[in-house]
């Protein structure tokens, strides 16, 4: 019943005041939003995206549970499902995916937890071909504006190998760039 549990999670959300509240509440919807299933996973996209217009307690809940989502889900599911979605669909998972990303990283109060999931999986392509292509796929798609491609650009130029600053941009970074 992942349609009611999320709708629950949305009610939550709306008579909720509570910070550490809110923080499970979406923590509860980014784990419904990871289901192995794609088509419960699908469902609950449309779900989320009718929540994200939901008023600010839906917007809040919404960014938060997909960037969460995005941070948090196993072996890149979140982008993984992206690329399949764009490939051979549905192609509504595609457009909403993408449109969800794009306002988690225009809102500023997502746009650095939303950055950073883009660069774990970043530090992940490299080295890792599959990733890599899979990025090249999603990141367009984020680019609304030149603000957007700015973001992203600044990301992929400023970002760092896995030890931190000590460490040179990973290649994979410069590529990905280009694709921008």
């Amino acid at each position: 019943m992942p349609d009611e549990a999320l709708n629950a999670l949305a009610e939550a959300a709306r008579t909720g005041d509570d910070e550490q509240e809110a923080q499970h509440i979406a923590e509860s919807a980014a784990l419904l939003l990871s289901d192995e299933s794609a088509p419960v996973r699908s469902r609950l996209l449309r779900g989320l995206f009718q929540i994200l217009r939901d008023g600010p307690s839906g917007r809040r809940l919404a960014l938060h549970a997909f960037v969460l989502a995005c941070t948090r889900a196993d072996n890149r599911l979140m982008l993984r499902w992206y690329t399949a979605a764009a490939s051979a669909g549905p192609a509504e998972d595609a457009q909403q995916l993408s449109l969800l990303w794009r306002t988690a990283l225009g809102d500023l109060g997502y746009t650095a937890d939303a950055l950073k999931a883009l660069a774990g999986w970043v530090r992940e392509a490299d080295g890792d071909p599959q990733a890599e292509r899979e990025l090249a796929m999603l990141l367009p798609a984020l680019v609304g504006s030149d603000e957007d491609r700015k973001r992203l650009d600044h990301m992929l130029l400023t970002l760092r190998g896995r030890r931190g600053s000590a460490d040179a941009p990973p290649a994979v970074a410069s590529r990905l760039r280009g694709v921008l």
